[in-house]
């Protein structure tokens, strides 16, 4: 009698005891035909096959995959214990395999026939040191592995993300990879060479401090490196975010497309961000004065909690409030075309809103009467329990409430 431990297709669990030879799961018109000889865990996910494949698994827990030519699919090996010899698979075989995931598996060593997988990750694999024939892999993860430390050859892949991998530190070959993530690489100082990358991201990267050469980035993350404080070459990327940064000038970021400031708190001046398009502060405690915001297309201040007057936001076309609990005067927001209102709960007075095109109240424990929303075109209402009476909003065209 065979066992299959777990199986998982398509993200669906099934845990079998088998008593023939071949084990038979039908999945959205796919079928998959497995012999079950001393395998112990697989994970397939198809991703654009309708064809009949056989899987099977021998003795030694190697896995060969029969008319492997033809297979598109996404293939899993997980902790170091599935196989025995793990580096004797075959993998040669596992080139045409659209996904591929190696995950704490330390007997990989050899990656070398890979180069033509479509996804590949590489998770906490910690004898793999030569990546350098993946150059045509489209998109890979690197993530724990200690000993890859020359990356100069990913120079082709597509997209990269690269985390915990503390043996890099030249990344200046990347600069025509096309979306490109670190995460906590803190070996990494110059990025001078990136400043060609589409989309680039650096997650609690602390050596990273002078960011001057980035400026013709298209999209461009900075994620808990306390070390930048200097964004002044930035203003011309046109998506940027900023949280947990030592930043306090954001004066020359008035030509940023998106700009979201995160957990900045050392942000007072916003001055200069009028002509932004799209703006988002959240956690920004230094933020009081947001006069200067009017002609923001899309604004957001969530979790910004010393800031009172919002009169100028009158012609802010969608304005989110979230967590703001000192703002209490909106009747100006009448002319706001989209309004979202999140758990402001000093916001009694609603009336001047009837106005709004798009109305979102949710946790606004303070509002009673919406008698004068009738006229709001959507409006959607949510755990507000004080508002009773919703008699009065059957003109709204399109009305949501729990």
């Amino acid at each position: 009698m065979s066992v299959f431990d777990l199986v998982d297709i398509n993200g669906i669990v099934y845990s079998y005891l088998g008593y023939k030879d071949q084990l038979n799961f039908l999945s959205t018109s796919k079928q998959i035909y497995m012999s079950s000889k001393s395998f112990r865990y697989l994970r397939l996910g198809f991703v654009s096959s309708e064809e009949f494949y056989n899987v099977n698994s021998f003795r030694d827990r190697m896995l060969s995959l029969i008319n492997h030519s033809n297979i598109q699919m996404s293939l899993k090996f997980n902790k170091k214990s599935i196989f025995q010899r793990i580096d004797q698979i075959g993998m040669s075989i596992l080139g045409s395999v659209h996904t591929l995931t190696f995950d704490n598996c330390s007997d990989i060593v050899d990656v070398s026939s890979l180069g033509s997988i479509h996804t590949l990750i590489l998770r906490e694999c910690e004898n793999i040191v030569d990546v350098t024939a993946l150059s045509n892999v489209h998109k890979m993860v690197l993530f724990e592995c200690p000993r890859i430390t020359d990356i100069s050859g990913l120079r082709s892949v597509h997209t990269l993300n690269v985390g915990e991998c503390p043996g890099i530190v030249d990344v200046s070959a990347l600069g025509s990879v096309y979306s490109l993530c670190f995460d906590s690489c803190h070996g990494i100082v110059d990025v001078s060479a990136l400043e060609s990358v589409h989309t680039l991201s650096f997650l609690s990267c602390d050596g990273v401090v002078d960011v001057s050469a980035l400026r013709s980035v298209h999209k461009l993350t900075f994620f808990g490196c306390y070390g930048i404080v200097d964004v002044s070459a930035l203003g011309y990327v046109h998506t940027l975010t900023l949280c947990n940064c030592g930043i306090v000038d954001v004066s020359a970021l008035g030509t940023v497309h998106t700009l979201t400031l995160d957990c900045c708190s050392g942000i007072v001046d916003v001055s200069a961000l009028g002509s932004v398009h799209t703006l988002s502060f959240n956690r920004c405690g230094g933020l009081v004065d947001v006069s200067a915001l009017g002609s923001v297309y899309c604004l957001r201040f969530q979790y910004c909690c010393n800031i009172v007057d919002v009169t100028a936001l009158c012609t802010v076309h969608t304005l989110t409030l979230v967590e703001c609990r000192r703002i209490i005067d909106i009747t100006a927001l009448g002319s706001v075309h989209t309004l979202t209102l999140n758990d402001c709960r000093n916001i009694i007075d609603v009336s001047a809103l009837c106005t709004v095109h798009t109305l979102s109240i949710h946790n606004c424990r303070g509002i009673v009467d919406v008698s004068a929303l009738g006229t709001v075109h959507t409006l959607t209402l949510t755990r507000c329990p004080r508002i009773i009476d919703r008699s009065v909003l059957k003109s709204v065209k399109i009305l949501r409430f729990d």
